[in-house]
């Protein structure tokens, strides 16, 4: 009898330990929702698919957090970030002289990163405010392509193009460097060196050796008599 008696209660007890367990499963629930612990549905759809194709990586996937506790772990940020999207990746860098860290988070598409700039923006982990930004790829230096290189003309130590090929009005080679400035007077143009005086000298020498073509003239028409002049 007594046992029949004491049924009752067993069972209020195990009715009353069901519904604490349910309550206690619910509280936890809500508080992995707020902290952004717990997947979409359309997250963990996402996340099945993309384990059955295997990991797709798309350009321009990655964010960074900043503000993460300084003994953070990978899994811990990726359980944190997941509720914006599948995570790929996951990158601790150091800790800052803050005592704080930033992870680099890659999704497997460029949706979750809006989602996770949109939401997620501003979450606390551990009593410390995050923010999230997006990872923008370095870009790779431009290098000239072989056959590009080969048609620009070489240049000279101090940055100048070289000259183009003299023309056949311009000083000769041997005296080239020697060549008077553009606007100098005759007195200017090397009267001052008198080495360069000396070949200046020796070169119209030479050129007005060379026998000249002599002009000619085309005959003349013949011309009218003049009229006699009156006397004076």
């Amino acid at each position: 009898a007594a046992e029949v008696r004491g049924l009752p209660g067993a069972m209020a007890m195990r009715a009353g330990s069901s519904h604490q367990r349910r309550a206690d499963e619910a509280a936890i629930w809500h508080e992995k929702a707020r902290k952004g612990l717990v997947v979409p549905p359309e997250t963990k759809k996402a996340e099945e698919e993309l384990l059955n194709d295997g990991e797709m990586i798309a350009p321009g996937t990655r964010i960074r957090v900043h503000g993460l506790p300084g003994d953070v772990v990978e899994d811990e940020v990726a359980a944190m970030f997941r509720g914006a999207g599948y995570v790929s990746k996951v990158i601790l860098l150091p800790v800052g002289e803050d005592g704080l860290r930033t992870a680099v988070i890659g999704y497997a598409s460029k949706q979750a990163v809006e989602n996770a700039l949109k939401r997620m923006d501003g979450v606390t982990m551990r009593g410390h405010k995050t923010r999230i930004e997006r990872e923008v790829p370095k870009t790779a230096p431009q290098v000239a392509k072989p056959n590009e290189a080969a048609s620009q003309p070489p240049l000279h130590s101090h940055g100048h193009v070289p000259a183009a090929p003299s023309d056949p009005y311009s000083y000769p080679p041997s005296l080239a460097a020697q060549a008077p400035a553009y606007g100098a007077s005759y007195a200017q143009a090397g009267a001052h060196d008198p080495a360069a005086a000396a070949a200046w000298a020796a070169y119209y020498a030479a050129y007005y050796q060379q026998p000249q073509p002599q002009p000619t003239q085309p005959p003349q028409p013949p011309q009218p008599p003049q009229p006699p002049q009156p006397p004076q």
